[in-house]
């Protein structure tokens, strides 16, 4: 069953929450949410590296070193598809 408050009570809980900053707790959990994208997200570029290197690996060695030949580094496809390089 709904509690109905008066118009007082609901006054002076705007006024709490609004003067002591009731957002603390949310604004910390904020924060920490914020430190854990960026632990986590050097694991996803180094999975996103090693992918790379797996799918040069299948080609075989000579699919590899054709670039190489070609005046390419072997490498420089797996360096200008990762993230933030381009």
């Amino acid at each position: 069953m709904a509690t109905r408050h008066t118009d007082e009570f609901r006054r002076d809980a705007v006024c709490i929450a609004t003067t002591n900053g009731l957002a603390g707790p949310y604004e910390a959990a904020g924060k920490e949410n914020e430190r854990l994208r960026k632990e986590v997200r050097l694991p996803c570029e180094e999975r996103e590296v090693l992918k790379r290197l797996q799918s040069i690996h299948g080609q075989g060695m000579f699919t590899c070193l054709r670039g190489f030949f070609a005046g390419q580094s072997p490498l420089s496809g797996i360096f200008n598809a990762l993230p933030g390089s381009g």
